[in-house]
């Protein structure tokens, strides 16, 4: 037996195990053998080759034989976002995307970049005209389904996105964040490559000119409708839409809609003669726009220029803009030049097309007023009463009422104003045909219309 001085036997004196000099180890006691530990190796070996052939034979059958539980059991993983080509729009800015557009041609066209003309050309008519829009570049194709959270993703106000095949090109604008569901003409429209001499200027310049006044028309439309946006600030829109297209050359986009928006905000501001202005070019593009001839007709009233505006209601008129408001405008510029027979007759056939257009009884009612026919006037200002509720329209009414001598029907309450009000009391004729007449209760002044015919 060995023992602790034996130079055969190393010894483990904390206990443990002892290796003796054959090489044989004693756990506790217990002898293993060298060919022992070898025989445990290689059986951990084997048994790692075999987990390896269990796992690859797992993975093999599952997509041999679509086992969809058992991939199921494998660890997925976490897929890390896309990070945004640049930032969204923040708190009331106005962000305005440009796609790039879907090369359909089969490589006619291999190598142009339409939406890079078109950002250029709006980031300049942006910066010249100082619309404090934000213009970004999106480098990758949108369509149909993904131009919306696209959009949406990065706060958009709007994406301007398109194709072009071998025969055209397409521009489209998707609202993201615009109020206004007004659809331009021009929305849509195939610009045409078919001619081979004109390709380079469908590309180059039509089709950034056409997109350029798009976007910003669009934008236009957007404060013109806002419920708490003044006009006003659609002004530069309008103006920008219109200077972005080429004035020595025809190109597809057509401005007459830009004119007409930005003459009714003329027409808002009191600024008649340039309003005139718009509404001639929107009729020059566009010959049969009875809207147009309307609304210049307004802008004639407003100016005290009658007969000029009774022809223009006239051609509104016989271009089927048949309706009340139409004979009830004509009306208010006969009653301005003091015919009043033809008045009348314009206020019954706005009250027969709308029967409770209640403007049409109060001029009706001053009309018959100055005829000295004061219980037909009586009457129509009583009808008011009926009809409606605006404060203003009521006060005209009550304070014609009170000029006659007559009251106001029973059980009408009073109106209160928090500002004094002008009885229309001793108004002469003169007062109704001046347009800047200072007796405002029978002041002539014709509405423009907001939207075009479809």
């Amino acid at each position: 037996m060995a023992t602790d001085s034996d130079p055969n036997n190393v010894s483990n004196r904390n206990g443990g195990a002892n290796l003796n000099a054959e090489g044989d180890v004693n756990i506790e006691g217990d002898v293993i053998g060298r060919d022992k530990i070898v025989n445990i190796k290689t059986r951990m070996v084997w048994i790692g080759v075999g987990l390896i052939a269990i796992a690859i034979a797992f993975v093999v059958g599952s997509v041999i034989f679509n086992v969809g539980p058992l991939v199921a059991l494998l660890p997925t993983p976490t897929p890390s976002p896309t990070p945004l080509a640049f930032g969204p729009a923040t708190e009331g800015q106005s962000l305005i995307i440009v796609a790039d557009f879907e090369d359909r041609s089969g490589g006619k066209y291999q190598g142009i970049d339409p939406a890079q003309y078109i950002y250029e050309q709006l980031t300049a008519q942006a910066k010249k005209d100082n619309l404090g829009v934000r213009i970004e570049r999106l480098r990758h194709t949108v369509d149909d389904n993904t131009v919306r959270p696209t959009g949406e993703t990065y706060s958009a106000t709007l994406v301007l996105w398109g194709w072009y095949d071998a025969f055209t090109i397409t521009p489209r604008v998707e609202r993201i964040r615009i109020r206004s569901d007004y659809q331009s003409t021009e929305e849509g429209v195939h610009l045409s490559l078919a001619d081979p001499t004109k390709v380079e200027f469908s590309i180059v310049t039509d089709l950034p000119s056409q997109s350029t006044y798009l976007v910003l028309f669009v934008l236009g439309l957007d404060a013109y409708f806002a419920p708490r946006r003044s006009v006003d600030e659609a002004l530069p829109y309008f103006s920008g839409a219109i200077e972005s297209l080429p004035t020595n050359m025809t190109v597809m986009a057509n401005p007459n809609e830009a004119h007409f928006f930005r003459g009714n905000v003329y027409i808002a501001q009191s600024n008649y003669d340039r309003a005139i202005g718009d509404y001639d070019k929107a009729i020059q593009f566009k010959p049969d726009l009875a809207a147009a001839y309307f609304n210049r007709g307004v802008a004639y009233v407003g100016k005290g220029d009658y007969d000029r505006a009774i022809a223009d209601f006239d051609q509104a008129i016989q271009f089927k803009l048949n309706d009340a408001a139409a004979y009830f405008d004509r009306g208010l510029a006969y009653d301005g030049k003091g015919d009043y027979d033809r008045a009348i007759a314009d206020f019954d056939q706005a009250i027969q097309l709308k029967p409770d257009l209640a403007d049409a009884y109060v001029y009706r009612g001053i009309t018959y007023e100055l005829r000295g026919e004061n219980d037909k006037a009586i009457a129509d200002f009583k009808k008011v009463f009926e009809l409606s509720n605006d404060p203003n329209l009521r006060q005209k009414a009550q304070d014609h009422l009170k000029a006659l001598g007559a009251s106001r029907p029973l059980g009408c309450r009073p109106v209160r104003f928090s500002k004094p009000h002008r009885s229309a009391g001793g108004c002469s004729a003169n007062d109704l045909r001046s347009a800047t007449s200072s007796c405002q209760n029978v002041k002539v002044q014709a509405r423009r219309r907001d939207v075009l015919p479809g």
